[in-house]
């Protein structure tokens, strides 16, 4: 399995949830639990942004992992494996452009 390597913009900010079952009874009252061994998932919504030379390895790492697993390494956090749906391309202009994409944590079988 590849590593992302690609510093993303500054102020980068991810979302980690717990994936919980939930048993909701009378007067409020609600059970829960987590749902497996690997209950807790990260999401980062990621910025990247440059020229055109320092853009291209950044998309051909995505158009070679879009819907595959990778490493990659969040920002205070472990390694951990992630996958990417799709990202969205920019031209900023003036030889600038910016891709914007979202890696979700995953966990092997």
């Amino acid at each position: 399995m590849d590593t992302f390597n690609f510093l993303p913009n500054t102020n980068s900010s991810g979302d980690v949830r717990p994936d919980l079952l939930r048993a909701k009874f009378g007067d409020g009252y609600e059970m829960t639990a987590p749902n497996g061994l690997n209950n807790v998932r990260q999401s980062w919504p990621l910025v990247f942004e440059g020229n055109l030379a320092t853009i291209t390895p950044i998309k051909n790492f995505l158009d070679a992992h879009l819907g595959a697993r990778f490493y990659w390494t969040p920002p205070l956090g472990t390694q951990g494996i992630y996958m990417a749906q799709g990202y969205r391309p920019v031209d900023k202009g003036a030889g600038n452009y910016e891709i914007s994409v979202t890696f979700e944590q995953t966990f092997q079988p």
